[in-house]
């Protein structure tokens, strides 16, 4: 994952920083790229700073779960930030969010400043808009492209294949079942094509789908008076 900083002139207002990023945005799509466009102010040595916040989000992926969002309210309060800049940022923030970029915000009734989505550059609609869902498919790709590596070459008895590649299937799929165990993942299943031909080929094919976690992004409540009698 990597994380690109965008710049804000200070002569710049914020609409035109805002049309600057849509301009920006066009023709980039891309699971793997994390734009940040935030910035803030904070203590260095006794005197006031500002800097683009992406190294501080980046200190809250070292901390977070790969399937945790981290804009967790009650997990990742960003320390130390002291203002969102550049001012008027957050009323522009919904649509910024839209466009893919990740962007800094406060909550009214809640001290801090927090992350309102850790938004990847993914084509929209995407399973992997988001950070948390493309980190947890990365290690879930990263940890059983190692067991199958160890199962390169291993002998297929074709008097039952059958029993030989389900063990085989059974050992690549280790890591993912420990992730759901671990809730990194919701579930998982394996699917094994039918119809194939080890001897002539020397080639097995098999597929591994998950269900993720599930995050909540918004909470709608419906609250009002009733009359009891």
């Amino acid at each position: 994952m990597f994380v690109k900083q965008e710049k804000y002139k200070k002569q710049e207002n914020i609409d035109q920083y805002t049309e600057y990023l849509r301009n920006e945005k066009k023709g980039i799509v891309s699971r793997g790229l994390q734009v940040v466009v935030s910035r803030a102010t904070y203590m260095r040595d006794g005197k006031e700073v500002e800097e683009n916040v992406a190294s501080k989000i980046m200190g809250l992926y070292a901390k977070s779960k790969v399937q945790q969002s981290i804009g967790q309210v009650d997990s990742f309060d960003i320390k130390g930030l002291l203002e969102i800049m550049p001012k008027g940022i957050e009323n522009v923030n919904s649509e910024l969010d839209d466009l893919g970029y990740t962007v800094v915000r406060t909550y009214a009734g809640a001290e801090g400043i927090y992350v309102n989505n850790a938004r990847t550059f993914a084509k929209t609609g995407s399973d992997y808009e988001y950070v948390e869902r493309t980190r947890t498919m990365y290690k879930a790709v990263r940890e059983t492209l190692i067991t199958a590596t160890l199962k390169l070459h291993s002998q297929v008895d074709m008097s039952n294949p059958e029993v030989s590649l389900k063990q085989i299937t059974e050992f690549i799929n280790v890591p993912v079942e420990r992730m759901v165990e671990n809730k990194e993942l919701s579930s998982a299943r394996v699917i094994i094509p039918e119809g194939q031909d080890i001897l002539a080929t020397s080639n097995f094919k098999f597929k591994i789908r998950a269900i993720p976690i599930g995050i909540l992004r918004e909470i709608e409540i419906d609250m009002g008076f009733e009359n009891n009698i």
